[in-house]
């Protein structure tokens, strides 16, 4: 066949090839870092503004799946009981809301050992906050399943105040905390956070956990009114 009598064959089939590559990278839809971000700062039960979410890395696992690393900046309330041992006790999920952390763990099914987290601190010079950076972070891996020493938490601030009101010695801790998230696209509704996992621990359902944790809220508001009725 003459040269020239090939050439449309030719030219058919790349633009073929390109409208094939189109569609199939616009069926992807692949998840980019400011997507990430939105989607986590509005995850099931947080509400959280753009600057308290860092995304390091985002990959793509399916046509409309993808898995992210993201640091968060948590706001923690510790409290201190009379036998001088600290413990987490709230996180604040939104600018006026806190979850209690029981509760929370209650849901997931998680438990945490404080013992050797409320060892005596070492002697340092200066002023001394309660509860130290150290004991802090001790505290939060034990939480989140993250084996310390890791940058995977990382102390922002010991606030040196007491909060006022609070039944318990308590201040307020804030910490940037590495997490992993898988996100799925819903078309009209965009990417959403489908699960989340923490240090060593494994991979975690939102939707159940938030059914589980307003469960657990019925249960304790109905044994509080029992309470008050005796």
């Amino acid at each position: 066949m003459h040269p020239r009598a090939e050439r449309p064959a030719y030219v058919f089939r790349i633009i073929v090839f390109c409208l094939l590559t189109l569609s199939a990278a616009q069926g992807r839809a692949d998840l980019s870092a400011k997507q990430a971000r939105k989607a986590i700062t509005r995850m099931a039960g947080f509400e959280l503004t753009n600057g308290a979410v860092k995304v390091k890395t985002v990959s793509s696992t399916g046509p409309t799946t993808a898995e992210a690393t993201a640091l968060i900046r948590s706001v923690f309330r510790f409290e201190k009981d009379a036998q001088a041992v600290w413990r987490v006790a709230e996180i604040r999920i939104a600018p006026d809301r806190w979850e209690a952390i029981d509760l929370i763990a209650q849901a997931l099914g998680f438990t945490s050992r404080r013992d050797e987290c409320n060892a005596p601190d070492p002697p340092i010079r200066g002023a001394v906050v309660e509860p130290s950076v150290r004991r802090a972070r001790c505290l939060l891996g034990s939480l989140l399943g993250i084996q310390m020493p890791s940058d995977a938490i990382r102390i922002q601030e010991v606030a040196p105040f007491a909060i006022p009101l609070a039944s318990q010695p308590s201040t307020t801790v804030i910490a940037w905390i590495q997490i992993d998230a898988r996100l799925v696209n819903l078309s009209k509704s965009g990417w959403q956070v489908s699960e989340l996992r923490t240090g060593s621990r494994g991979w975690v359902e939102l939707a159940p956990v938030l059914t589980a944790l307003n469960e657990r809220k019925r249960e304790t508001a109905r044994a509080e009114l029992a309470t008050i009725a005796q």
